[in-house]
């Protein structure tokens, strides 16, 4: 957990207790920031670190969690707000695919040098279980999918028209 404190015309940046709820604690005061999924062996002054080169927005209403994939420097993440994430039941749905199938898609997205179609999820349940996926992407990939089996039936021969 880190703490972010507005000081003057400065932010401040610190360790937070790990038991603090993301999020401000009252108007005006601190706000509590989550980062999922720390490699083992990375410090906290690592991660704080990496939090300072990031450039985080945090969205009204989000949850003020960032998974560590996220962090780098130069690198820009925005945290949207809750509502505009869904689970991978949700994201089946949308895709029209079974929820085994994002899963998959999930794993192979993780995966260094991945280069596929499929959106990375935007964040995972703290225990590493449920991958949230931001709903546009799905949204978009969705349709993705719809134009190119679009294609792929067209370039195909109907089965009816070679029966002899």
């Amino acid at each position: 957990m880190l703490k972010q404190t507005e000081a003057g015309l400065s932010v401040l940046l610190s360790i937070a207790h790990p038991e603090v709820t993301p999020g401000f604690v009252r108007r005006g005061g601190p706000l509590h920031i989550r980062i999922c999924n720390v490699p083992d062996g990375v410090s906290e002054h690592q991660v704080l670190a990496l939090y300072e080169q990031t450039s985080i927005f945090h969205q009204n209403g989000s949850s003020y969690t960032v998974d560590f994939s996220e962090l780098g420097a130069g690198r820009v993440f925005v945290n949207k707000p809750l509502g505009s994430f869904v689970n991978s039941s949700t994201a089946a749905e949308i895709i029209g695919i079974t929820r085994q199938a994002v899963y998959a898609f999930h794993n192979a997205s993780k995966k260094d040098g991945y280069r596929g179609k499929f959106p990375r999820a935007v964040q995972q349940d703290p225990d590493g279980g449920n991958p949230w996926f931001d709903r546009e992407e799905i949204q978009q990939y969705a349709k993705f999918r719809k134009i190119h089996e679009g294609r792929n039936k067209k370039s195909m021969p109907n089965e009816e028209e070679n029966k002899d």
